[in-house]
């Protein structure tokens, strides 16, 4: 029955806060990072973190419905890199990932103007918010880095918010009429997998590297 609710917020997350929007609330509410509790863009006290969560949604009187996460620009490391043929961007993303210090972590690869950008954040941390919220009442729908909207979003008020929120459908149609691999999920070596960064609420389909979308997003 969760699964069915309208998409009418989503959380914007960034290194230090939580950010929740929602239309029918007056302004979005900011839920700051302890630095005891996560450090890094890492949960240290995962338990410590459910239990405060739980309490400012409650205070605050948040209704549980169906939400995206916005992963912030400062969540992720970046690299730009030339236009590749297809083996040699696998190659540069492998060398990418290994020098970021998550040992899960989610990535994707977009167009720019001078060739293509890779960005990669830590898998973990977003996978325990979808946890977290979804046994408050919460159903995370999307997983969208900040990259993906026209406009550089730096803070979330009213009218960003909006923005955003009337964005998300365009961008999810765009991914499914272009045929790109929208959920994937695949072992890159025995430390580090690897799943697209925009993900959907269906269970992912195995791939391997090899299967990995030929094209930048």
């Amino acid at each position: 029955m969760g699964e069915n609710k309208k998409n009418k917020g989503f959380f914007y997350i960034t290194r230090d806060s939580l950010i929740i929007y929602q239309d029918d609330l007056s302004a979005p509410l900011v839920f700051p990072f302890e630095k005891n509790i996560i450090s890094d863009f890492e949960i240290i006290n995962k338990e410590e973190f459910t239990k405060q969560f739980a309490v400012f949604v409650q205070q605050n009187k948040v209704t549980p419905a169906g939400m995206s996460i916005i992963l912030a620009e400062d969540t992720f490391f970046e690299k730009d890199i030339p236009l590749l043929e297809k083996g040699k961007k696998d190659e540069a993303l492998r060398l990418f990932i290994d020098t970021v210090p998550f040992e899960h972590v989610a990535t994707n690869s977009f167009q720019t103007k001078t060739g293509g950008k890779l960005i990669v954040t830590n898998k973990d941390f977003f996978d325990s918010i979808i946890e977290i919220a979804s046994k408050l009442g919460f159903v995370i729908q999307y997983v969208i880095p900040a990259y993906y909207f026209d406009k550089k979003i730096t803070s979330i008020d009213a009218i960003s918010g909006k923005y955003i929120l009337e964005k998300i459908p365009q961008i999810i149609l765009n991914f499914n009429s272009k045929g790109i691999c929208i959920s994937i999920n695949y072992s890159i070596n025995a430390s580090k997998s690897i799943i697209a960064i925009l993900t959907l609420k269906s269970i992912p389909t195995i791939y391997s590297l090899s299967n990995l979308c030929n094209d930048f997003v």
